[in-house]
């Protein structure tokens, strides 16, 4: 008997708490929509590209620089577009880091504009995403899509 009154006393405590914490506590996030996968893909796509490029042993060409920017570019143009977005802000992770990711990107850009062109900032670029997600993503490793699938996509 004595068992079945503790049960049921930590039963109604458990329940009790629930209520408390469903009225004051934040809610939890819920899975990424369609479009800020499709973003952080294309972002993936485009760092890894640009990852590729700039990894070589060899100072990059000036065609290689061209490619570099157009790469940038299109984070840029990604990225511009999550920090418009009041979701994107409103991620519990994504929102924390977004300011200082723009930021990061636009310094790639204009380091990549400069005369001569410095792809230190690119290369740290290319490399962020291990910063929210801890390990470098590959396109075709962790997803169907490919650089060119994402292109393609535009």
């Amino acid at each position: 008997m004595r068992t079945v009154t503790r049960c049921a006393l930590l039963l109604a405590f458990l329940c009790c708490c629930q209520k408390a914490a469903d009225k004051t506590a934040p809610p939890l996030p819920q899975r990424p929509n369609a479009a800020l996968k499709t973003a952080m893909w294309s972002m993936v796509a485009s760092t890894s590209a640009l990852s590729e490029l700039l990894g070589k042993a060899a100072a990059p060409s000036a065609e290689e620089i061209g490619q570099a920017r157009r790469l940038v570019d299109e984070v840029h143009h990604t990225v511009s577009a999550l920090a418009a977005d009041p979701a994107s802000r409103a991620h519990p992770v994504l929102g924390a880091g977004l300011p200082a990711f723009v930021a990061e990107v636009e310094a790639a850009r204009a380091a990549l504009a400069r005369e001569p062109p410095d792809v230190e900032a690119a290369k740290r670029l290319a490399a962020s995403c291990r910063g929210c997600h801890g390990v470098a993503l590959a396109p075709t490793t962790r997803a169907p899509n490919t650089h060119a699938d994402v292109l393609a996509a535009r």
